[in-house]
């Protein structure tokens, strides 16, 4: 997964989910799409969780936290 290559995103942003901006009709190639709520924006795949994942985000979850209780351990926080 890239970083989009467009980097003009505004805050209200998410990750293009059908490219991360290789060639993609979905976003212009740009990486990204507004607003945050759009159906083809990436979103955090710890699925309780399931925000959506800011231009900038390079891992598939929100957060640590995600990733440990999607892999089945809880986490402490």
């Amino acid at each position: 997964m890239d970083i989009p290559k467009d980097k003009n995103y505004p805050s209200n942003s998410v990750q293009c989910d059908d490219c991360g901006g290789l060639g993609c009709e979905t976003c212009n190639d740009k990486g990204w799409l507004t607003p945050k709520s759009h159906p083809h924006g990436r979103k955090c795949r710890y699925e309780p969780c399931n925000k959506p994942l800011h231009p900038t985000q390079v891992a598939v979850y929100d957060s640590d936290s995600c990733a440990l209780n999607d892999s089945g351990n809880e986490s402490d926080e």
